[in-house]
């Protein structure tokens, strides 16, 4: 198929999409990432642990 009638059908198919059908839902933060102190405080143990 010719990516041109690819790309129009992918569209078609978006104009139709129905938002009302999708659910809520919530989101967690599940993989928190350091903080700048948590990294000094690492870095410093791993300078201190060389010594």
């Amino acid at each position: 198929m010719n990516n041109l009638i690819i790309a129009t059908l992918s569209y078609s198919e978006v104009e139709k999409f129905n938002k009302q059908k999708l659910k809520k839902t919530n989101t967690q933060e599940k993989n928190m990432l350091p903080t700048k102190e948590d990294i000094e405080k690492e870095k410093m143990a791993m300078k201190e642990g060389d010594n």
